[in-house]
């Protein structure tokens, strides 16, 4: 026991599968969680991406799961799963559990530190209680400034969304968009459960366009990140999560947008497009779609995640950034 809890070591794939509801559950009850800390994106992530063995870390207090650590262990070096390829990770724990969560976190790690090597830490959120937590003496912890994010806070209306993003030029004009909504040859739409597959094989190949077309594959060029997607998309859309949309002109595809909405924001995940409709500005009209759609369900954030990418700063964005956190033995 550390802290107050019952902690489970869970370094079983099967033990890790079975904790699956009891993590959902974890999930849907914290307020800061994102979708890259549910288990419909971090358990597909173990089967078709993660390498090593689980080092969850299941803290329980009074029998109910009341925190998790998703670590992976791969050759001495502790990490997030889901590193790589996910914006904010972070320890799960339920409110008011949170600092008695991270310091129990380091708790063990010490008293298992013939377990690991190094333990890196990567995308944690602003305000994480890993990084507030202080190192019991054996062991040391350093934080830095990992990649900027860029957000945006929206209006309560749609109508409200006004000059937000771009406007002119290559990057789209409010006219373009008109007159491509008033032709009728174009078709907005979104993924639904029986069309989810189309949706995503429609959705790589925009995404496999657009990176061929500036001399690169983009990231989603392989069986086990594509096999990744379509069973977290498929979760993530159970859940209520995933906003997967497809845009077509004259029964050609045109642009596709991978995002989440979640707890009030938007996440833009991905996106692709056909540059050969480069003059229509696809991402531009696809994404301000997506965030009016997303303003009505009543998100009140737009997030950009990683990158600093110009046409992200077209919408006038707010800069965090997110943190890294090395600990080590001494």
């Amino acid at each position: 026991m550390a802290g107050g809890f019952d902690i489970e070591e869970v370094s079983d794939r099967l033990r890790l599968e079975e904790l699956g509801p009891e993590w959902d559950c974890l999930f849907d009850e914290c307020p800061f969680a994102t979708p890259f800390q549910s288990p419909a994106w971090l358990l597909p992530w173990t089967r078709h991406l993660g390498e090593g063995r689980p080092f969850v870390l299941a803290l329980r207090r009074n029998g109910t799961l009341s925190a998790l650590a998703p670590l992976m262990l791969r050759g001495g070096e502790l990490a997030f799963m889901g590193t790589g390829i996910s914006d904010y990770l972070d320890v799960l724990a339920l409110p008011g559990a949170e600092d008695e969560a991270a310091s129990s976190v380091f708790e063990y790690l010490l008293r298992k530190s013939g377990k690991w090597k190094r333990c890196s830490l990567h995308e944690l959120r602003p305000g994480s209680p890993l990084l507030s937590a202080a190192a019991p003496p054996g062991l040391r912890a350093s934080g830095s400034a990992g990649e900027v994010c860029l957000t945006v806070p929206l209006p309560d209306r749609a109508e409200e969304l006004g000059r937000r993003g771009p406007r002119s030029g290559k990057n789209g004009s409010k006219r373009t968009r008109r007159m491509l909504e008033e032709s009728g040859d174009l078709l907005v739409g979104t993924a639904t459960p029986d069309a989810l597959p189309g949706f995503l094989d429609s959705f790589f190949s925009l995404h496999a366009m657009r990176w061929r077309a500036l001399g690169g594959t983009g990231v989603l060029n392989g069986n086990e990140i594509r096999s990744f997607h379509r069973e977290a998309a498929s979760g993530l859309l159970d859940k209520g999560i995933l906003r997967l949309y497809r845009m077509r002109y004259r029964g050609a595809d045109f642009a596709a947008l991978y995002a989440f909405v979640h707890r009030g924001r938007m996440y833009a995940y991905l996106n692709g497009f056909d540059p050969a409709f480069l003059r229509f500005s696809p991402g531009a009209h696809i994404l301000r779609r997506a965030v009016e759609d997303a303003i009505r369900e009543g998100a009140g954030e737009l997030d950009f995640l990683r990158g600093a990418e110009p046409y992200k700063y077209a919408w006038g964005p707010e800069e965090r950034s997110n943190s890294t956190l090395v600990i080590e033995h001494g």
